[in-house]
């Protein structure tokens, strides 16, 4: 998924942000931005996140929020979660 995601950001396949709010492309599963977080900083394998006007560091594993972080992609700035993307 990580790699499916770095191809669509630099350019190849469908877009960010397409009208209903979700990343989607060749797989059947979409999935959604999440409302209420953000991403303050990326560094190795740690996120900071701000979520209800607080920051937290979290990693692959972490729980913040209803949902468990599952991936980190730095280089795309895009935090992979159980029930969706943090950007």
């Amino acid at each position: 998924q990580v790699q499916e995601l770095k191809m669509k950001a630099a350019g190849y396949g469908p877009s960010f942000g397409n009208q209903s709010g979700t990343i989607s492309g060749a797989t059947s599963q979409a999935l959604p931005l999440l409302r209420g977080f953000s991403i303050n900083d990326l560094s190795g394998d740690l996120a900071w996140v701000k979520y209800k006007n607080q920051t937290y560091a979290v990693k692959v594993g972490s729980q913040l929020g209803g949902v468990t972080i599952t991936g980190i992609d730095t280089e795309n700035r895009i935090v992979t979660t159980s029930k969706g993307l943090i950007r």
